[in-house]
């Protein structure tokens, strides 16, 4: 089962990276999604590793 505390933290990481990337996107006016898939990019497995799918999973 997953903590619920690493579970909020998540959810409030994901709102964070969601407000960055609306705030970005209406400064250098460019679509949301470009800024949405870069900070996917750079927080997951691929890069620093902050989200990882695997370590989430409840199987």
């Amino acid at each position: 089962m997953l903590d619920p505390i690493l579970l909020l933290g998540l959810v409030v990481a994901v709102l964070i990276m969601s407000l960055v990337a609306r705030a970005l996107s209406c400064y250098f006016r460019i679509p949301f999604i470009i800024f949405l898939l870069i900070e996917g990019i750079l927080v997951g497995p691929e890069v620093l590793n902050l989200l990882d799918l695997l370590s989430i999973s409840m199987g």
